[in-house]
């Protein structure tokens, strides 16, 4: 679900306006059929990238906040 509210939030951020239920009907669906393995592979792929961004940008917040909770205690 995270995954697709990612690409949903991509969609939504270049076209505001869009609906997906207005797309994403089961004409356009069956048209895209033939892509869908491989763009399935591409949004893995990106998916992966960012949970790996978003897991290193997690270390390094908790790494800091732990360094100013040292800094606050004077231990």
């Amino acid at each position: 679900m995270t995954v697709l509210t990612y690409f949903l939030g991509k969609l939504k951020g270049r076209h505001a306006d869009l609906h997906v239920a207005d797309v994403l009907t089961p004409t356009v669906y069956r048209a895209l059929t033939p892509i869908l393995a491989t763009e399935a592979q591409r949004c893995g792929a990106e998916a992966t990238i960012i949970s790996g961004e978003l897991e290193q940008a997690g270390k390094l917040l908790t790494a800091a906040e732990n360094a100013a909770a040292i800094r606050h205690n004077g231990t």
